[in-house]
């Protein structure tokens, strides 16, 4: 396998692990505080966006 093909399939095994680990992330945090901090709705909200704003600045910083 040529050297750039091995940093790309690296590059791509380290982002799939970033990405696990936030959704990860963002559901145990969904699951833990909802109702304590603010509702059952109000912190998934905010994961989420958080997150779908982590997903595109990946991909937006990907297509270049």
């Amino acid at each position: 396998m040529n050297e750039r093909l091995k940093k790309s399939v690296d590059l791509v095994a380290d982002l799939s692990k970033q990405l696990i680990t936030v959704s990860t992330g963002i559901v145990t945090v969904t699951l833990l505080f909802s109702n304590d901090l603010f509702g059952p709705k109000g912190i998934a909200v905010a994961a989420w966006i958080f997150f779908l704003g982590f997903d595109c600045s990946h991909r937006h910083a990907g297509a270049n």
